[in-house]
């Protein structure tokens, strides 16, 4: 989902704004929401009736929290190269 939210904002993996923005990369609780009731739905019309305890669980990881090659993927997204 994050990648939904910042799709508009990089290019080839490069910052498409000069602007620097220090609000959070993620999605709104608006948007995980619908997301739920979309991968129900669909869970439900492949595998038939679906209990409604039939968990979406959506990992909400923010960007300073993982990386690779020894950078995080905030520090890819601020400072690219």
């Amino acid at each position: 989902m994050g990648a939904a939210a910042t799709a508009g904002r990089r290019s080839g993996g490069r910052r498409a704004t000069g602007a620097r923005c220090n609000r959070p990369r993620t999605n709104t609780k608006e948007q995980k929401a619908r997301y739920i009731r979309e991968a129900f739905d669909g869970f439900a019309r492949l595998l038939g009736d679906l209990h409604e305890e039939s968990y979406i669980y959506v990992q909400d990881v923010r960007a300073a929290a993982y990386g690779y090659g020894g950078r995080t993927q905030e520090a890819r997204f601020h400072l690219p190269g």
